[in-house]
């Protein structure tokens, strides 16, 4: 008995197994496979993170970078592409150079981290400073007690 079943999402055919349910594209799509994703008319690069093999509308889940801004570090989006999906394309990229540079990605989320430290220790030097020259404020209070 076969307990594989070939659905069609937007177009991309897949192979349910349900022994395992597991979905695979045919073309070889996998979880970790390198997919570009046509959506609001711009390519988005991505990877598929995982697969909801729900009976009635199967689910591919795929994690992709938004990035608005060149310097700005990119946004981590989910798509869940089903045939309810408003998004028209996911092309399997295997074979593509085009498209993400990781050292590029990585420098732009680094480049972030060390902003977001610089604030963290703005916020401290705001602390101790407020700490230290009003404390005269709560002074009257501690001797009450």
């Amino acid at each position: 008995m076969d307990d594989n079943k070939i659905i069609e999402i937007n177009g991309v055919k897949f192979e349910v197994d349900a022994r395992t349910a597991t979905l695979r594209q045919l073309s070889t799509i996998r979880i970790g496979a390198k997919v570009k994703v046509l959506k609001d008319d711009q390519v988005k690069y991505g990877t598929v993170i995982g697969f909801e093999p729900f009976a009635e509308n199967p689910v591919v889940i795929i994690c992709y970078i938004d990035s608005q801004y060149y310097s700005s570090a990119p946004d981590f989006k989910f798509l869940y592409f089903s045939a309810k999906s408003k998004e028209q394309v996911v092309v399997s990229s295997e074979d593509d150079d085009v498209g993400l540079e990781r050292d590029d990605v990585v420098m732009k989320i680094d480049k972030a981290i060390v902003q977001k430290e610089t604030e963290i220790k703005d916020l401290e030097d705001k602390k101790r400073y407020f700490l230290t020259k009003f404390s005269q404020y709560w002074k009257q209070f501690e001797i009450a007690e």
